[in-house]
């Protein structure tokens, strides 16, 4: 799914139905009651820009070496969007999940470009 992860959990699905509605985003009453309405998760981009529009990771990578993010939802191409948006060309990223073995949490390793690949299992994405 492009937009997301979606968690299967069909005995829910009057509750996640009801949410849709009140939020007024229903779009049509074609579905009928067999249905299963599923929740979908997907990273908010403005989860990591400061205040002041920077990039919090470009400021945790000024006063940090190394800079671990483990999130459920940030997804690669989701690191690479933030990474070309703010030109963060300065910084590395490598993309531990697979290495790690994870399979509900995606992991990166951030460090400034300037300083030498450290050696941990992973895929450089950036």
């Amino acid at each position: 799914m492009s937009d997301g992860h979606a968690y299967v959990q069909p005995s829910l699905t009057r509750y996640y139905q009801a949410l849709l509605a009140m939020t007024g985003q229903a779009r049509d009453e074609s579905g009928t009651t067999e249905d299963a309405w599923l929740p979908i998760r997907s990273f908010d981009q403005q989860a990591l820009v400061a205040n002041d529009g920077s990039s919090v990771l470009a400021r945790l990578a000024q006063e940090c070496s190394y800079v671990v993010v483990e999130d459920q939802d940030l997804r690669a191409e989701d690191v690479l969007r933030h990474m070309r948006t703010f030109c963060l060309n300065q910084l590395a990223v490598l993309d531990m999940t697979q290495a790690m073995a994870l399979t509900s949490n995606y992991s990166y390793l951030i460090w400034k470009t300037a300083e030498p690949m450290p050696s941990m299992a992973g895929t450089r994405i950036w």
